[in-house]
């Protein structure tokens, strides 16, 4: 009974220490916290996907409204 009680201690205790030396590798720039750096990166969601994708349409709309309503330069008849 004494194991499933300190079950999740020791859990959560593995994994600051876990993040605690790939800290300390990050700062040394190893290529191991590197890979899982961008491992993370690449298979973790970005919890804010629709605003991202709601900013870029508005940005892209912004500048085709700005190359359609520039003017034509002087002189060009």
């Amino acid at each position: 009974m004494a194991i499933k009680a300190l079950l999740p201690w020791a859990l959560i205790g593995s994994l600051f220490w876990f993040f605690y030396k790939l800290c300390l590798w990050a700062k040394k720039k190893r290529t191991g916290a590197l890979a899982l750096g961008a491992l993370a990166q690449a298979t973790l969601p970005d919890p804010r996907v629709q605003q991202t994708i709601q900013i870029v349409n508005e940005r892209e709309t912004v500048k085709k409204n700005q190359e359609g309503n520039a003017a034509p330069p002087e002189g060009s008849s």
